[in-house]
């Protein structure tokens, strides 16, 4: 077997000390070439030029992963180019590997790829992918286990605004994005700024859609996060959004789920199990997947891809 290892360098998690240890780990196992990204979108292109390789194992946090299984999977076709996942978690919440059965751990992660690869245990993910047109472009992007338009990428993009400008990373400063964006959005002339859109006339008004194909939603610290608990890497999408346009509404719902709870009541939407989820908007909106700002649209498509990936785990 012929296996790619692409580590994130500034990944949390990616000391050199880590990086040699677990190339040294799996290179004594199978025939193992590493390389480091350098920029933005790089894994993704690293990834789709692999053709010669058996397994591509992405050493980084969730947005690396994405960008791993982005150029891995065809989105024209949804389906994968050939070669397998692996993951090594090497960021600060890594839910992508925690939902898929990968140890946290670095070094336990290592060890479990290792003796993956040995017994050949895969399993294939079911993933979703997002359609928006941008730029004169219709544009497509995989994610792994979560998506959104709107308010929670809203937080992200100004989350992302403020560690390129030099800010450490940290929960304080997503709970403070995400606090004046549930005000600011509340406070404007649309604090419903997004549509379900379910047929030609039937439109549902939200005020915030939690989009996933897997539970949990992300983590706080050890506590799982959980809009959609029955979300699952063997179904649809799944979501979770609030109708209301209420600040109290949305820090309602925002504070049952910050104690692990899933919220319900009558301004709480779920759906389960979906093909395709459209959601539109009056304005521009932000967009994120897997927690990475990707772009802006007014009208983002949301598809399932049955068994796109085959991941060792």
């Amino acid at each position: 077997m012929r296996a790619l290892l692409i580590v994130n360098p500034n990944a949390t998690s990616t000391t050199p000390r880590y990086r040699s240890m677990v190339a040294r780990a799996i290179g004594s196992a199978i025939e193992l070439s590493v390389v480091s990204t350098n920029h933005r979108g790089h894994a993704r292109q690293l990834a789709a030029d692999s053709h010669n390789y058996d397994l591509v194992i992405g050493f980084g946090g969730d947005g690396t992963v994405n960008e791993v299984v982005n150029g891995l999977i065809d989105p024209e076709t949804g389906r994968s180019r050939g070669p397998r996942l692996g993951v090594i978690p090497g960021g600060n919440v890594n839910v992508f590997a925690r939902a898929a059965g990968i140890s946290p751990d670095p070094t336990e992660a290592t060890e479990q790829l290792i003796e993956s690869i040995a017994s050949a245990r895969t399993r294939a993910l079911n993933l979703g992918c997002l359609n928006w047109h941008e730029n004169d472009k219709n544009q497509n992007r995989v994610f792994n286990f979560s998506a959104g338009i709107g308010l929670d990428a809203t937080v992200i993009h100004e989350v992302d605004r403020l560690r390129r400008i030099g800010n450490p990373p940290s929960r304080s400063m997503y709970f403070v994005a995400a606090a004046k964006t549930i005000l600011a959005t509340s406070r404007s002339r649309n604090p419903k700024p997004l549509a379900l859109v379910t047929g030609e006339r039937q439109r549902t008004d939200l005020a915030v859609a939690l989009v996933t194909t897997t539970d949990p939603w992300t983590y706080i610290k050890d506590r799982p996060i959980r809009p959609t608990p029955g979300a699952s890497f063997d179904g649809g999408i799944d979501m979770m959004a609030v109708t209301s346009g209420s600040a109290a509404a949305v820090f309602r719902a925002a504070q049952v789920l910050v104690s692990g709870k899933t919220p319900r009541g009558q301004t709480i939407l779920h759906l389960h199990d979906q093909e395709t989820i459209v959601l539109e908007s009056v304005e521009v909106l932000p967009l994120q997947a897997d927690g990475e700002a990707i772009g802006f649209a007014k009208r983002l498509q949301i598809t399932s891809l049955p068994r796109a990936l085959e991941i060792h785990y």
